[in-house]
């Protein structure tokens, strides 16, 4: 997979060659405790090393793969165990040459007056001083920068199915979380339930900080704490996901905490997954994502108006961001090595991506994407009860209806979908998210 990601890079840029250093490792606290190591994506998708320690230079004219690894000690070993030697990792990561770190700038020094130089940044600094030190010219990243972006779009047969693991082993951790959950529980011990299954089945990493948000912490959009007690009557919004290979899944359901929705609930819930079930019906190649969202909001707003919390024209209020209030993000994201994942410029025409500056990407969609679908309503205090919305959407809110669910908190339905020439494929659709299948999951 990572020979075909390189080989495809090096007929997008034909001359040249490429340079970088892997990520390093950022230290926790003290002199030896360090973060848990996640590769920088892009060098990731090159090479496939998951570890510190290694660089590369490719030479992208006869794509000529030279891999540099880390030299390591008996010390090393005894605390770290086993690092590849040259012959292994020759033969692990398809380089055509393996080399120790130790030969990296001797290598350096012979490329340095190459007239196309390109150099991948991670957030190793010695790579940059190394640029500066052996390179006449400025290396070219916004180039290669793009070109990784348009090829890391459209997703391989095997990244969809290392997305494809990550979504079932993200699906089963969800569906134990929901099997768990019951009134007096805290967030963070429903999160221990989630994770546990992912490490059960494999996946070492999550794709980012799990969010556990009860009650009113479900209107909270990124969630962190996950220490609030579970109360008989909230609901439960759980955004997680697990990690293949570096390779992310993105998930959210919500779910009433006591099994049952009130019908409050339930009326604010099948709105939300009208949203999300029309939106998934319309992805196909060539449509624009934006449309996507628009679609979304519409759905909501008409959906607001019929259960009396708003007035007016639906078309009104989307051009006045009434949706906003109660939607403040976009319909999704692209995914892949990047929970949100990378996307090649121009995004959209400038006049209308000043429209929607809120939306993570608003392009095209291509066969072979992989995006969320993820629309919400929430009732956001700071929102609701600020003065100046108040005054600004009078003509569209009944302010009186709203205020009773300023504790409601949120609802958010997230699945991945692969773009395909016929119906979208979900990656997620083990996960459940039907009314009659959250209220029986525990039978």
């Amino acid at each position: 997979m990572h020979r075909l990601h390189r080989r495809n890079l090096c007929k997008k840029l034909q001359n040249g060659f490429l340079f970088s250093i892997g990520s390093e490792e950022l230290s926790r606290n003290g002199s030896d405790v360090n973060f848990v190591f996640r590769q920088d994506s892009n060098f990731l998708y090159l090479t496939g090393v998951e570890e510190p320690g290694y660089a590369f230079i490719l030479d992208l004219s006869r794509n000529y793969f030279h891999l540099f690894i880390p030299k390591v000690d008996a010390k090393h070993i005894v605390w770290l165990g086993h690092v590849p030697d040259l012959s292994e990792s020759k033969k692990v990561f398809g380089a055509d040459k393996v080399s120790y770190i130790t030969d990296l700038e001797i290598e350096l020094k012979k490329i340095s007056k190459t007239k196309d130089l390109y150099f991948l940044k991670t957030n190793h600094e010695k790579g940059l001083k190394l640029c500066k030190k052996y390179f006449r010219i400025k290396p070219e990243e916004k180039k290669l920068h793009c070109a990784l972006a348009e090829l890391r779009i459209k997703k391989s047969k095997e990244e969809i199915t290392l997305m494809k693991e990550a979504a079932e082993m993200t699906s089963l951790g969800h569906i134990e979380a929901m099997k768990k959950t019951r009134p007096g529980l805290y967030e963070y011990q429903i999160q221990s339930y989630l994770e546990q299954k992912f490490l059960e089945k494999g996946a070492q990493h999550c794709a980012y900080p799990s969010i556990v948000g009860a009650g009113k912490n479900a209107a909270i959009l990124h969630y962190h704490h996950n220490s609030s007690q579970l109360q008989k009557g909230d609901l439960l919004l759980i955004d997680a996901g697990a990690e293949v290979k570096g390779y992310a899944s993105d998930v959210t359901r919500t779910f009433p905490i006591s099994g049952k929705f009130t019908q409050k609930q339930k009326d604010m819930y099948d709105l939300v997954l009208k949203m999300q079930e029309e939106c998934i019906q319309g992805v196909k190649p060539g449509v624009l994502f934006y449309d996507l969202h628009l679609l979304s909001a519409r759905i909501l707003l008409k959906g607001l108006k019929d259960l009396g919390l708003l007035k007016g024209s639906v078309e009104n209020m989307l051009r006045k961001g009434v949706d906003k209030l109660f939607y403040p993000h976009g319909l999704g994201h692209f995914l892949g090595l990047d929970v949100h994942d990378v996307v090649p410029p121009p995004v959209i025409a400038r006049s209308r991506a000043t429209k929607q500056s809120r939306l993570r990407a608003s392009r095209k969609l291509e066969e072979n994407n992989v995006i969320t679908i993820e629309p919400g309503v929430y009732f956001i205090p700071a929102l609701l009860k600020d003065p100046n919305n108040r005054k600004k959407f009078k003509d569209f809110v009944h302010w009186s209806k709203v205020d009773p669910y300023l504790q409601f908190g949120g609802i958010r339905i997230e699945d991945d979908v692969v773009i395909t020439p016929k119906k979208p494929l979900i990656l997620t659709h083990k996960c459940p998210k039907k009314v009659n299948d959250l209220e029986n999951i525990k039978n």
